[in-house]
């Protein structure tokens, strides 16, 4: 099993996926982790440490290989977490089943925004009602 392989059933083990959202594996993320600059360090340590035939384990026997490798190393586990996450949800396919999924725009908010109802004074009628809560600056020069 190649490299690129071996990190993808890494990375399919760390998120499945479902009938919504795509593996990893099946949106090529662990090319796309190996050639980054910042993250490919990280799959590289990841794999150095598996234990040999890892690609052949049953899955229980490689998702307690993977929680292994968490516990021998949780800040470099964290940090190819780290990648995959950035890698995964920015996705085309993934932004997409996020759409599919919320309903939402996959998009940052700004400088579109999102269609609010509009704003019900009345929600906030008990905290205006009240009398200021602090000294006024003018006061307090006198």
């Amino acid at each position: 099993m190649s490299t690129t392989e071996r990190l993808a059933r890494l990375l399919d083990i760390l998120i499945p996926g479902d009938a919504d959202f795509p593996p990893p594996g099946r949106i090529d993320l662990a090319t796309a982790m190996l050639g980054h600059d910042r993250f490919a360090a990280f799959a590289e340590t990841a794999l150095a440490g598996l234990p040999d035939g890892f690609e052949r384990l049953a899955p229980t026997e490689a998702i307690a290989a993977v929680a292994a490798l968490e516990a021998a190393d949780p800040a470099a586990f964290g940090a190819l977490l780290t990648g995959l996450y950035s890698l995964y949800y920015v996705h085309p396919a993934v932004l997409e089943a996020v759409e599919r999924v919320s309903g939402y725009a996959a998009r940052p908010p700004q400088p579109e925004g999102y269609r609010l109802a509009p704003f019900d004074p009345a929600i906030v009628a008990i905290p205006a009602a009240r009398r200021p809560h602090y000294r006024d600056p003018e006061e307090q020069r006198r």
